[in-house]
């Protein structure tokens, strides 16, 4: 059976799947909560209901407690954007901290690489040859060593006099030596 309901306002036509499923349709006319996929849906259509009882009741509030609420308001909006400002300057902060770690996380890894390769070169044969010729003064077989003596009947190099002390002279003094050439 399809029937169409209908009043005034508001048309209603019962499709014939919900006939065969009343319990789908039944909140409409009941005042309990839906189960299932239909419950968002109506809690949704509940909170309406409840924000226009919330703006009658304000409605009801005398201009005096208006004021006294809206003062109220404001100091919360006040601390709100004190709290925000506070977080702002923390952030700022924080970030100008992130770049500086970067930065230096950078300069450590170029410093890390740097000591890397100086291990590898250390580890080297080359190197270890270099250090045992310049360091240590050791040859390889078959090399001719050659060592060279300071001369024996070489005079030792004169070492410079230090130079005459100088007095200081005054303003005066120096003025004097100018003019006259005493």
């Amino acid at each position: 059976v399809q029937g169409v309901v209908s009043t005034a306002l508001v048309r209603v036509q019962i499709s014939p799947s919900a006939q065969t499923q009343p319990n789908r349709l039944r909140f409409l006319l009941s005042e309990k909560q839906p189960r299932g996929p239909l419950r968002r849906w109506y809690n949704s259509c509940n909170g309406f209901k409840q924000m226009k009882s919330i703006l009658e009741k304000i409605k009801q509030i005398k201009w005096a407690d208006r004021r006294v609420f809206l003062v109220i308001a404001i100091v919360i909006l006040v601390f709100l954007m004190m709290d925000f400002n506070n977080r702002m300057v923390r952030s700022l902060k924080l970030e100008k901290q992130e770049q500086q770690l970067i930065s230096r996380v950078a300069a450590l890894e170029q410093t890390k690489q740097q000591l890397l390769a100086d291990i590898a070169y250390a580890n080297s044969d080359r190197a270890v040859e270099e250090w045992a010729r310049e360091e240590a003064k050791l040859i390889n077989e078959g090399d001719i060593p050659i060592v060279v003596r300071p001369q024996t009947g070489a005079a030792a190099a004169a070492t410079p006099a230090p130079p005459a002390e100088t007095e200081a002279l005054s303003h005066l003094e120096i003025w004097k030596q100018l003019f006259w050439g005493d």
